[in-house]
């Protein structure tokens, strides 16, 4: 069986792009998606209502279903390598003690088996974030058992996790975020006497074995009135999401000092995403919005729909996935711009046979290449005797990059190669076909 999968093929650029820079996948589930995760341009994965999971390894173009074991909405999804993983969520259940509940996931295989590793009362889970293998959790607290916040960290890919957060106990904590495995954030609180709650920025240089304080609020000023999500993008420049989900702070001093970006949605924020200092995407509604100044303006791009995106995610500045209602799932290959001249730095410009992935395979693998223009392609698999055993594509294709889905199912293991030919243009590469 042979699936060809077009990924970007210019028949009218100007329709094209003159309508939006995202593009519908099709997920396989009408459940809503929490969160979206990527390791690289071709792995990820989604999760979200009733225990939903989803993998794909060609970029989207196809996405297959995983048995989570769990009917529980999960919020969070990542992964430290293509094998180990962890997926997360919390829960209100009506119990005369507690109604604060947690379900914890891990993999080891890539989500073909997920094992429940915990489930039960928990102090809320309120953030989760990840930094070179490593993964970051922040507890609100609950009253279920008169349990405290906490800031957490797991270096084993989510099967076991440690309290950071020594010297500032008793806090309920917000949101934390590491730019590396020792340089973090985090924002939490503690109610006075007066019922007032009094918000603090610290910061660790340690790993969470030391912290620091960097910044003190009550009331409704800065922290306390804006501090739900805070993301940092190096050791000076950050980003806060307010509580009410319709402003974003900035600072680019470590967290001292913190101004509002010019990005009011007014139907409220769900998530944001910057891949550095100043380029970045904010997604609320139906509505997405990017800065290439670091807040200071902002350009609205066409999601296509009009409600429903919750988790935003970007492999570089190009590609990027947004995931929603409805098993609603949207990619870009130009970083969401429709302008036909910013968009020409994007297409291929020169031939490419890429390897195959996954490699080694069973049964089925993906392979790829780029056009710099339109060419007659030929693409053929031979077996290590060097008789062609398949036929993939023998056609005229317009400018672009392609996927093709090969099915060995019908082959034995062993040794194979595929081979591309385009007008003078000749490569061939191996793959390993692994029953």
């Amino acid at each position: 069986m042979v699936k060809i999968i077009l990924i970007l093929i210019i028949l009218n650029v100007s329709d094209l792009y003159s309508q939006s820079g995202w593009f519908h996948q099709k997920t396989g589930t009408q459940n809503r998606l929490s969160n979206v995760f990527f390791l690289n341009e071709n792995t990820g994965w989604a999760a979200g209502d009733s225990g939903t999971i989803i993998r794909t390894v060609n970029g989207g173009a196809d996405w297959d279903l995983q048995i989570s074991n769990t009917t529980k909405l999960l919020h969070w999804i990542a992964f430290t390598d293509s094998l180990n993983g962890t997926a997360i969520g919390t829960y209100y259940e009506y119990n005369p003690w507690c109604f604060d509940f947690i379900i914890r996931l891990t993999t080891s295989d890539g989500g073909n088996t997920w094992i429940i590793a915990e489930q039960g009362y928990s102090t809320m889970l309120m953030d989760f974030s990840y930094s070179e293998n490593v993964f970051f959790a922040s507890f609100e607290g609950t009253d279920c058992w008169q349990t405290i916040g906490a800031v957490s960290k797991s270096t084993d890919s989510g099967l076991n996790w440690t309290s950071v957060n020594q010297g500032f106990g008793g806090y309920a904590y917000k949101s934390a975020h590491f730019i590396n495995t020792h340089t973090g954030w985090a924002l939490g609180y503690k109610a006075t006497d007066f019922g007032l709650r009094v918000y603090h920025l610290i910061k660790t240089t340690s790993g969470g074995a030391d912290w620091d304080y960097i910044r003190q609020d009550t009331g409704y000023n800065y922290l306390s009135y804006w501090g739900s999500k805070i993301r940092f993008i190096n050791q000076n420049t950050g980003y806060l999401m307010g509580n009410n989900y319709r402003n974003l702070k900035k600072t680019t001093d470590g967290g001292y000092t913190w101004y509002q970006t010019d990005s009011n949605i007014t139907s409220g924020k769900s998530d944001y995403c910057f891949i550095n200092p100043d380029t970045g995407w904010i997604i609320g509604g139906g509505t997405i919005i990017r800065t290439n100044d670091g807040g200071n303006s902002w350009s609205s791009q066409n999601s296509g729909v009009t409600g429903g995106l919750h988790s935003i995610f970007f492999v570089n500045e190009n590609v990027g996935f947004i995931a929603g209602n409805n098993g609603l799932m949207l990619k870009t290959y130009t970083g969401g711009l429709t302008n036909l001249n910013t968009a020409e730095q994007y297409f291929p410009a020169d031939f490419e046979l890429y390897q195959n992935y996954p490699n080694p395979f069973n049964p089925a693998t993906i392979i790829s290449f780029s056009l710099p223009h339109g060419s007659y392609v030929n693409l053929k698999v031979f077996d290590a005797a060097g008789r062609k055993i398949k036929e993939l594509i023998n056609e005229y294709r317009q400018r672009g990059s392609y996927e093709v889905k090969f099915d060995g199912i019908d082959f034995a293991s062993g040794v194979y190669f595929y081979r591309l030919a385009a007008d003078d243009y000749s490569a061939v590469r191996r793959m390993i076909l692994l029953k």
